[in-house]
């Protein structure tokens, strides 16, 4: 099988960003992408539309459908390679490169699924590294060596590649759905908490619940090969070799864009001063319940609205929670750990069908390729 730089194979074009002080020029209809928009492998649109006019006064281009961006110029080259395929035509700034493929040389879709089978190469060799952004080596994409099998072959790698991901996709969906679950358990038995249609007991968490801050554990003084969770403002966040708990605790984040979000331990665990945990409870209150009556008050509402959201306390203490009977709490938590195995099962099928096809991505374009 031959292989020829990718360079040989596509139109490549810079892009570039209109002046913002023409406020005309950024009232139109043609997608402007950015790298904030590469969140899709398939684009159509972008949050910014320029006209016409913007593109014949700028160093930016329209690339037509089919034309492959890639992000060259963005702190997120640190871990990841953003790469999209145009649904429409669209134009982009200076941070992307385009490369519109040669149909006559190659099909469009093979060059697609081939670049962003070089993520890892491409981050691993050809990423320069800045303080704060990075961007990849002058030439390094263009020079990428593809394979070329038949035009058939092109074709078959295309749709098995796209039926794998396709795979993942409905895993995912399948997954969501399966997250989606317990919370509506949660309102059909107890129903919503800021109407209480099912006229329960309620009471301001401060009478149920008292909850502490978690202790300053900094980032370098983590074992990163200890097998403790540690967790923060979302969740875990780290490992440790020690913890501060031996048991299972509810966790709820102290500060950050998500906090107010609750989460129960592992055990043992260690909890930081991002977070706060239920230190004591004044009347029956179980895990699964405490832990689902607290995600459905949307805490999240009662923090500050400072550069740094956060809650404490004295924000969550005077907020009403449902106080169902102690056999009710049972019969919702039976019912929640039956839809926790089928969540479990859901993100097992979706971390085997992400295996299966990032597997088959980097074995399409190697020597040994896929069978057929």
């Amino acid at each position: 099988m031959t292989a020829v730089p990718l360079k040989s194979l596509c139109q490549i074009r810079h892009g570039g960003t209109p002046s913002k002080a023409n406020a005309a020029y950024w009232d139109g209809p043609i997608p402007w992408v950015s790298p904030k928009d590469m969140k899709s492998v398939m684009l159509s649109d972008a949050s910014d539309h320029i006209s016409q006019e913007a593109v014949e006064n700028s160093a930016t281009s329209v690339v037509p459908e089919k034309s492959i961006l890639v992000v060259v110029r963005s702190g997120i080259l640190a871990h990841s390679l953003p790469v999209a395929q145009a649904a429409k035509p669209l134009a982009f700034n200076q941070d992307i490169k385009a490369l519109t493929p040669d149909d006559a040389k190659v099909d469009p879709d093979y060059l697609f699924w081939f670049i962003r089978s070089q993520g890892p190469r491409v981050l691993a060799q050809g990423v320069k590294k800045g303080a704060t952004v990075h961007s990849l080596q002058s030439g390094f994409i263009e020079n990428l060596q593809v394979p070329l099998p038949t035009r058939p072959e092109q074709r078959r790698i295309v749709d098995l590649l796209s039926r794998a991901e396709g795979i993942v996709r409905l895993r995912r969906e399948a997954e969501k759905k399966a997250a989606e679950l317990i919370p509506a358990l949660f309102l059909d038995m107890f129903g919503d908490p800021a109407t209480n249609p099912k006229g329960l007991d309620q009471a301001p968490l401060g009478d149920l619940i008292r909850v502490k801050s978690g202790d300053f554990l900094p980032a370098e003084k983590m074992d990163a090969s200890g097998s403790i969770p540690v967790y923060g403002g979302n969740g875990i966040n780290g490992r440790h070799s020690s913890f501060l708990f031996s048991s299972q605790m509810i966790v709820i984040g102290r500060v950050g864009a998500l906090c107010g979000n609750a989460h129960l331990t592992e055990s043992p665990c260690w909890i930081t001063d991002n977070a706060l945990y239920v230190s004591d409870r004044y009347c029956h209150l179980n895990d699964y319940y405490l832990l689902y009556a607290l995600r459905a008050l949307r805490l999240n509402q009662y923090a500050s609205q400072a550069a740094q959201p956060l809650i404490s306390g004295s924000r969550i203490y005077p907020v009403k929670m449902l106080v169902p009977s102690e056999p009710a709490q049972v019969l919702f938590e039976d019912r929640a750990r039956e839809m926790e195995s089928i969540q479990l099962q859901q993100a097992a099928a979706t971390i085997k069908a992400q295996a299966t096809f990032d597997a088959l991505l980097a074995r399409a374009f190697s020597t040994e390729g896929v069978a057929a």
